[in-house]
Formats: structure tokens, C-alpha cells, sequence
């Protein structure tokens, strides 16, 4: 083969790699801009991830109902563990569940606390995913009944919380092990917060006044319930302790601290996020002013059935935080036909 064959043949290649270079070189700066553009426009990067709800809200939207297309629900689901469950019967029930409502028109977010014994109408699935039965029973035993995290627990609670709320889409789920608050707490130096009770006793050492919150002492202030209001209490200091948090994030740059965090306590938690929905929300979170964050309850009243305790939502109330916060249409939002708080039958767990 003469010189020039050969040198032309090097300088094809040399032609075909710088080419292929380029593509690779160009491709990755679109994708790295158009990242880049959807993290700094959360709007879109978290609405474009949920075509499946958006099809779904339409075809509600068709039958007159006005649940509005600019809210992102994301609810966070905090378990117990407990070994003896956990060998029992493989799977735990939620202890906490907390809706965050982000309206990604206006930046307005709300916090939902839902008591654990909350009646509503749960499903109990098949190993295979499918329905079983559906009856009136605490919201938290949805999680159970979806056999576990890595099956359809998470989807079997959204669908739960769904029909408690008159049927708005959840778009996302955070999931964390209660003992991961103390990892999580630690990774950030600590909360800064007003701790509203006075308890010692075994492990717990809680003072009222302002406290620093190390990990452990966080663990027991979301977890204490030892006051008149019991679970109901829990949950408005539940409340009080994300705000605090999100106020320590939000000191220390959240565009970076939110996805570092998430790739280091990953194992911790489980979601449906990715880590370009993180930094999305992290951007929300920076331009945030905490106390405006609106802070909700399902008000209602605790009443025994079939010997059972349950929390039985107030049910003007209900569809009046529904209306404000989800929807604009008029009448009741609950129907009596799917869901009836006074109706007896239920499955134990």
C-alpha cells in the first residue's frame, strides 16, 4: 500500500473521531443547558414529569372537575421501624404523613398534616398489584396493604390520600425511616427551634424553650406524643420541625446543600424524585419565605368503631380545605357513596 493511501486513511480517521468528538461535544452541552434551564424553571421541569397525572387531571377536569393543573403535591411518609413488625409481617404502617402542595404559578406552598388513624377508603392489594377489597380503615394501614416499599406500598398510600382529598392527583412520594431524622438532622449541624413541651424520661430529654436540636433530640420531638392532644399534637410539632429544617436549608445554599444531601443519605430515603427534581425544588426553596409556607390540618374528632380507634375528619371542614386549597367548583366534594365515615365495615391489621 503507497504512503498516500496510507496517510489518507489516517487522516479519515483522524476526520471520522474529531466528528464523532463533536457530536458528543454538542449533544452533551444541549442536554447540560437544557438541565441547566429546566432546573432554573422548576415549573417546567417538575410538570413535564408527570404527562401520566396530567392525562389523568384532564379526564377529571372533563367531568366538571376544577382541580387546579398548577399544583405539585408531594407527600412525605415517615415510618416507625420496629423489628418485631418488621418480622411479623414484613412491611410497617406510616406513622407520619405530611402533604406539601407547592403552586407553581404563584410559589405558594401549603403543609397538610393527616392523622394516622384518619377513616377513609383504603385498598387492600394482591400480590400482584391488584385490588382485593377497598373499605373504610386508617390511612396509614394503606402502606401495609400494598406489600411494602419496594411493591406498591407507596402508590397504595397516594391513592389513599387521593380519595381522603377528593380525588387530587399526588404527582411524588418521600418515604424515610423515622431513625434516618437523626442522620439527616446531623448532616445539616443541627435545627434551631422553639421546643413547646418539657419531658424526661428514659431517652427522652426535652426542654421547652429555644433549643438547639441535635439528630437524636430531633428524633424525639417529631416522635413525642405524650400530651392531651396525643397524635393530633404530633403532627402541628411535626409541622413546627419541617418549617424549622427548611429555615436551616435554607442558611445554607439549598441549590447545592438539597442535591448533595439527597446523593449522600440516599440509602436512607426512598421517592420517586430524581435528582434534577431536587435541585428543581431546591431553587423553589431558596426564593421561599418559610413563614408564609401555609400550615393545614384535617380537623375532626377521635370516636371508637367496632372497638377500634379512629380520627373521623370533620366533614364540612374537609371539603372546605379541599376548595380552598385544590379546587374552585361548588357542592360537596366527598361523595357519601364512596366514602362513609360512620360506615362500620373495616379489616384489622
Amino acid at each position: 500500500m503507497s504512503r498516500r493511501k496510507k496517510r489518507s486513511k489516517k487522516t479519515n480517521r483522524r476526520r471520522m473521531v474529531f466528528v464523532i468528538l463533536l457530536v458528543i461535544f454538542i449533544t452533551s452541552g444541549i442536554y447540560i443547558a437544557d438541565t441547566v434551564h429546566a432546573i432554573l424553571n422548576p415549573d417546567r421541569l417538575l410538570s413535564v414529569q408527570n404527562k401520566d397525572q396530567e392525562e389523568e387531571l384532564e379526564g377529571l377536569q372533563d367531568d366538571g372537575d376544577q382541580t387546579s393543573r398548577d399544583l405539585i403535591n408531594i407527600v412525605l411518609l415517615g415510618f416507625d421501624g420496629d423489628t418485631n413488625r418488621q418480622n411479623k409481617m414484613g412491611v410497617f404502617r406510616s406513622d407520619t404523613i405530611v402533604l406539601a402542595s407547592i403552586n407553581m404559578k404563584t410559589k405558594e406552598v401549603a403543609m397538610i398534616s393527616i392523622p394516622r388513624d384518619t377513616r377513609t377508603l383504603i385498598k387492600k392489594l394482591n400480590k400482584d398489584g391488584t385490588v382485593n377489597t377497598e373499605f373504610m380503615d386508617k390511612i396509614n394501614h394503606a402502606f401495609a396493604y400494598g406489600w411494602g416499599r419496594n411493591k406498591y406500598s407507596y402508590d397504595n398510600s397516594m391513592d389513599a390520600i387521593s380519595n381522603l382529598l377528593g380525588g387530587i392527583p399526588i404527582h411524588y412520594y418521600v418515604g424515610i425511616d423515622m431513625d434516618a431524622v437523626k442522620a439527616i438532622v446531623d448532616a445539616v449541624g443541627g435545627v434551631d427551634m422553639y421546643v413547646d413541651v418539657t419531658y424526661t424520661k428514659g431517652s427522652y430529654n426535652l426542654h421547652e424553650g429555644q433549643t438547639h436540636l441535635d439528630g437524636e433530640l430531633a428524633l424525639q420531638y417529631v416522635r413525642f406524643r405524650k400530651t392531651a392532644g396525643g397524635d393530633i399534637d404530633r403532627t402541628k410539632r411535626q409541622q413546627n420541625f419541617i418549617k424549622a429544617f427548611l429555615v436551616k436549608l435554607k442558611s445554607m445554599n439549598p441549590i447545592v446543600t438539597v442535591p448533595r444531601l439527597y446523593s449522600n443519605l440516599r440509602g436512607y430515603v426512598d421517592t420517586n424524585l430524581n435528582i434534577k427534581d431536587m435541585a428543581a425544588l431546591a431553587v423553589l426553596l431558596n426564593d421561599l419565605d418559610v413563614d408564609e409556607i401555609k400550615v393545614r390540618n384535617i380537623e375532626g374528632t377521635g370516636r371508637y368503631i367496632n372497638g377500634v380507634s379512629y380520627w373521623i375528619p370533620d366533614r364540612e371542614k374537609l371539603d372546605q380545605l379541599i376548595r380552598e386549597q385544590f379546587r374552585e367548583d361548588e357542592g360537596n366534594i366527598i361523595d357519601d357513596e364512596v366514602i362513609n365515615y360512620d360506615s362500620t365495615g373495616a379489616e384489622s391489621y
